[in-house]
């Protein structure tokens, strides 16, 4: 939770003009792990992991109240988790130490999840920035290995700035992120050469405002990821001796509007790039907050007592009008700034309490209930582990003496059904090499998914290095809900379908009568995901196809 300065602020407030930063200049990451093992120590392979994380200046002292309450209302479903980014929680969510370390942190549950038996898919729920570090780990521009949709289950974002916040940018901002910064024994970014930015990051942005100089959009998270908001609102009663006067709407929880709290679609991620089609649930909690605004010396008779609540019902009046809410105004004049962070900072939806707040995590409770549905008509993600990056075959997998003839890596590319670096897509295709590691003189390939064996053969040409998993792995094999077994196609030449020849043959599926396979119009991956699951259309070259649901997937790892 953001510890208040209120004499900081209030001098912010006075000086009212934003305070630009150089570019960011991010270093490579450095996790700070010591917490994490406890954590993921204590994953049970029947509860799914959920992972919170906090927002701009927070810490986790936020989160035992919120994993109870989510506990309370979806019991027995999680393994309640949380990402801890406090030593970096002045700096933009894009840097190396919030979203790198993150997306490392979340491959790192994955994995450990799925060595024991469970899916290896994660939720995480994020709260103000922690909503756009989410999104932003999810993105290989922003770390070597992304927590993509392969790692990725749902994503639930609170009180989260998709489209900025007023503050951001602001004085206010930047000297409440160094007063918090001093507080915690740092050197403030803005009288050093700062790597991050927070502060004036969190600018609002739209088709017409662009985000300063030096900050990164937030990416929009993998189709396959679905994504709710949760946005909080306060409309304040006010009332002159107990009777109404009027009603200001906020319009927001004072530090984030409702337009940018649920503003995650269409156009919060970077200028010029499609947004995925709206996949999650989008609520706004609204609290009514009485507020008194004459003293209670003024009640009985009189006229000056008259004349007093006269000038202030019309002073207030005239205050709120000015305020404008209604108009998501930028401007942070004193007054208006102070309504804002009182609403923040103290009332039952404003920013910080929203995460205790019932409603909210009623909210909460219902999206991650959707998502778990999704997850469970999903396939099961099994990552096969053949080799290690040095060659050695694992314990469970033997290697078929086939002749391969030389593999060629000299050109290769990282290997399309990979979730993990260091595996490439060699040639030629007739040795199905589409998923191997190089060891000196000697290449190593996947041979058959289903029997465990791997195929050998000389290096033809040295690979190139630091070759990166997709962000997007397709599978190299799925099981369907019938048994039929198939493996992805690697190159060669197929059959062509002659009543609908613009259909490719994505999957093999042998073991039945004649040349079956999973067949899909154009260059993706064979298969549809949709709310009933991930369904592919299979046949043979004639006669009619028929849909199926994949129940298994499998991807290529490194043991």
């Amino acid at each position: 939770m953001p510890r208040t300065l209120t004499a900081v602020l209030a001098l912010a407030i006075l000086l009212g003009s934003a305070v630009h930063a150089p570019p960011a200049v991010f270093a490579a990451p450095e996790c700070d792990s010591s917490d994490q093992s406890d954590q993921i120590a204590r994953l049970r392979k029947d509860r799914h992991p959920l992972v919170f994380v906090h927002g701009w200046l927070g810490n986790d002292d936020q989160w035992p109240v919120t994993a109870t309450m989510i506990e309370e209302r979806v019991p027995d479903t999680f393994d309640l988790m949380s990402f801890d980014y406090s030593a970096a929680d002045s700096e933009w969510a894009a840097s190396p130490r919030i979203a790198g370390c993150l997306a490392q942190y979340l491959r790192r549950v994955s994995r450990a999840h799925q060595d024991i038996g469970g899916a290896g898919k994660i939720f995480v729920v994020g709260h103000s920035m922690g909503g756009l570090a989410a999104r932003f780990a999810s993105s290989a521009d922003y770390g070597s290995s992304p927590a993509a949709g392969s790692v990725l289950a749902g994503i639930v974002t609170i009180a989260t700035p998709h489209l900025g916040s007023a503050w951001g940018g602001s004085a206010a901002a930047a000297i409440w992120q160094s007063g918090d910064e001093l507080l915690a024994g740092r050197l403030p970014g803005l009288v050093q050469n700062p790597r991050s930015h927070a502060a004036r990051c969190l600018a609002r942005h739209d088709g017409e405002r662009r985000l300063p100089e030096g900050c990164a959009y937030p990416p929009y998270a993998p189709q396959r990821v679905p994504v709710s908001q949760i946005a909080g609102n306060t409309v304040l009663h006010r009332t002159l001796l107990g009777e109404p006067l009027h009603d200001l709407d906020i319009r927001g929880d004072g530090q984030v509007g409702i337009y940018s709290a649920t503003g995650y679609l269409p156009g919060s991620g970077p200028p010029g790039e499609q947004a995925p089609a709206p996949n999650g649930s989008v609520r706004t909690i609204t609290c009514r907050h009485d507020t008194e605004v004459a003293p209670d010396h003024l009640r009985g008779g009189g006229l000056a007592k008259e004349l007093a609540l006269r000038a202030i019902a019309q002073a207030v009046r005239v205050n709120d009008a000015l305020m404008d809410f209604g108009s998501e105004s930028d401007e942070l004049w004193p007054a208006r700034a102070a309504t804002l962070l009182s609403v923040a900072t103290r009332l039952p939806c404003g920013h910080n309490p929203l995460v205790y707040h019932p409603g909210a995590m009623d909210a909460l409770a219902d999206a991650l209930r959707a998502q778990v549905d999704l997850l469970e008509k999903a396939p099961k993600i099994v990552t096969l582990r053949p080799f290690a990056a040095d060659g050695g075959v694992g314990s469970e997998w033997s290697v078929d003496r086939r002749e391969t003839g030389p593999i060629d890596c000299g050109t290769s590319r990282a290997s399309a059904v990979s979730v993990e670096d260091g595996i490439y897509h060699c040639a030629p295709d007739a040795s199905g090499a589409n998923a191997c590691v190089v060891a000196g003189y000697e290449v190593t390939c996947l041979g058959d998914p289903f029997a465990a064996t791997v195929v050998r053969g000389p290096s033809a040409g040295a690979p190139p290095r630091g070759v990166v998993a997709p962000a997007e792995p397709v599978p190299v094999a799925v099981v369907l809900d019938d048994g039929t077994r198939c493996r992805i196609r690697v190159g060669g030449s197929w059959p062509v379908r002659a009543a609908t020849p613009a259909l490719a043959g994505h999957y093999f599926c042998p073991g039945g009568p004649g040349f079956r396979a999973i067949w899909s119009r154009g260059p993706g991956p064979g298969y549809r995901e949709t709310a009933e699951g991930w369904l592919v259309e299979v046949g043979g070259t004639a006669g009619d196809l028929e849909t199926r649901r994949i129940t298994e997937a499998y991807f290529v790892g490194l043991r």
